[in-house]
């Protein structure tokens, strides 16, 4: 039971140092506008797209949204910062997302469960990959259906 402990902690710390070391767009864009000394407000004037502003801004220096490609270019511009550079960030954003939400999850299992670590990845990858799949088609199948005898009504 203890090296299941040890072998858990190991996959935690490794996972965690995995995304340690890569460039994520959020670090990128709050450290070049702290270099350059603006604010939320002088980023989003900068860009000059009506549909940014200072909590647009804001969102994506927390992670919570990220830009899309055309404000990756104008900020590529704007901070003198190649643009794939920038979309490289993105995607890595995007994927440590993704890798915290199964991480969590496969946390979580072997902390009820109390199943090692190796148990706890396959169960979660046969949930991702077959289960959920089937489940979500299911129900997609069922709205189709319902939507179908109830539009003559």
């Amino acid at each position: 039971m203890y090296n299941e402990f040890v072998e858990r902690d190991l996959f935690m710390k490794k996972l965690k140092e995995k995304y340690q070391n890569i460039a994520l767009i959020e670090v990128i864009l709050k450290t070049a506008r702290n270099r350059k000394k603006w604010d939320y407000y002088d980023v989003a004037k900068r860009i000059d797209d009506t549909n940014i502003n200072e909590k647009t801004v804001k969102k994506w220096e927390y992670g919570l949204l990220y830009p899309d490609l055309n404000t990756i270019y104008k900020l590529s511009e704007i901070y003198n910062i190649p643009s794939e550079e920038l979309v490289q960030s993105k995607n890595n954003s995007m994927n440590k997302g993704l890798g915290f939400i199964h991480f969590k999850f496969i946390d979580w299992f072997c902390y009820i469960t109390n199943a090692s670590i190796m148990v706890s990845i396959a169960l979660h990858l046969f949930f991702m990959y077959i289960v959920a799949p089937f489940f979500f088609l299911g129900l997609f199948a069922f709205i189709l259906n319902y939507i179908a005898k109830n539009a003559y009504l």
